[in-house]
């Protein structure tokens, strides 16, 4: 799975393995050596995570405060503020971009494997269920690991590096 410009995602085949082609597949591109093809269904998949992350992300906006405040957790003892009037906006809208693309991720990993899913043997079907099982509580370890180890003490040494120079 290829992504250009001009055609956006796309399937490319060799002309050794246009034999092996399904019949659904439209063909996009004709090259030298390779085929180019799209799937009804590659497209539904990408709108499918692209209307999932608009929902997911107008939730959060509309919620802001609620992830301001989880995310105001590890920074006991230190009080935010607003330098400018537009300040709190583009930060609730960066909040919201990067919250929604987190709690996307395993989305698109799913989208991705159910994709790939149909081409995959037998034998490797039977790796990859646990492999996402494992990625999925690895994914989530990793969230709070970086939640209540790592930006405490990230943000401790920030305080405490600039208290002699900074007010």
């Amino acid at each position: 799975v290829k992504y250009n410009g001009a055609f956006g995602y796309f399937i490319e085949v060799t002309k050794a393995n246009l034999h092996l082609v399904p019949e659904h597949y439209v063909r996009k591109q004709t090259m030298t050596n390779a085929e180019r093809y799209y799937t009804e269904e590659l497209r539904q998949r990408f709108f499918q995570l692209i209307y999932i992350f608009l929902f997911i992300s107008g939730v959060i906006f509309t919620n802001v405060t609620v992830f301001v405040k989880i995310l105001e957790n590890p920074v006991q003892g230190i009080k935010f503020i607003q330098l400018s009037p537009g300040e709190y906006l583009i930060s609730t809208i960066k909040i919201t971009i990067y919250s929604g693309f987190l709690i996307c991720i395993p989305l698109i990993i799913c989208q991705l494997i159910f994709f790939m899913l149909p081409a995959l043997t037998k034998n490797e079907k039977k790796f990859i269920l646990p492999i996402i099982g494992i990625s999925f509580l690895l994914f989530g370890l990793g969230l709070g690991f970086s939640y209540y180890l790592l930006i405490p003490a990230a943000l401790k040494f920030f305080v405490d590096y600039s208290s002699t120079v900074i007010e």
